[in-house]
């Protein structure tokens, strides 16, 4: 004897249940295919602009000795947030120049770590040491800001800039010249772009 004593109302529940299962998408699966889509695109969304935000590019440059080296190219529209010096051994000379002339125009002549003359255009020197001690490190925004910041603060305007902008958002290419009278400085540096 069947459970259902109608046999229409049987053959109804028969052919839903039939129906049911040849049907791919209930309402909860597609509900959580949905969900799981635009969960999807957001991830999606959120990793692409990760990987194309404006975040700080973080670079080296290892100069040889005797030498002037390009180490640091900022093109329109980078800021170079800052630039950190380190010394393996004692006694390390160094000169930082900037410029808007290429390399391929200028000549250099370098001197136990100086800069001497430059021909074919114009370098600005903007760091330099005459003596680097052993595992020492400088940065070029902590030299700038003890330079720019009075000791005083009643002297500090409120809508002053830090000194880290002074290469910010360049309308030029500006090139970084560097030399060394030993290869051990290591230079690393942030570009924002």
């Amino acid at each position: 004897m069947p459970l259902i004593k109608d046999k229409d109302r049987y053959k109804k529940l028969s052919k839903r249940d039939s129906l049911s299962t040849n049907r791919q998408d209930y309402s909860n699966k597609s509900t959580n295919k949905d969900l799981r889509k635009k969960q999807q695109d957001v991830d999606n969304k959120r990793s692409s602009a990760l990987l194309s935000s404006n975040s700080p590019k973080l670079n080296f440059a290892k100069p040889a000795a005797g030498v002037v080296t390009n180490i640091i190219t900022l093109k329109p529209g980078q800021s170079l947030l800052n630039v950190i010096l380190c010394n393996k051994t004692g006694g390390t000379v160094y000169d930082l120049h900037w410029s808007y002339d290429n390399p391929d125009k200028l000549n250099f002549s370098p001197s136990g770590g100086i800069i001497e003359t430059v021909t074919g255009g114009t370098t600005i020197r903007i760091m330099a040491d005459a003596s680097m001690t052993a595992y020492e490190t400088q940065s070029m925004a902590s030299i700038l800001s003890s330079i720019l910041v009075p000791s005083r603060k009643t002297t500090v305007r409120e809508d002053f800039e830090p000194p880290g902008s002074i290469f910010s958002n360049v309308e030029k290419t500006i090139y970084f010249y560097m030399s060394v009278s030993a290869a051990t400085i290591d230079v690393t540096y942030a570009i924002h772009s």
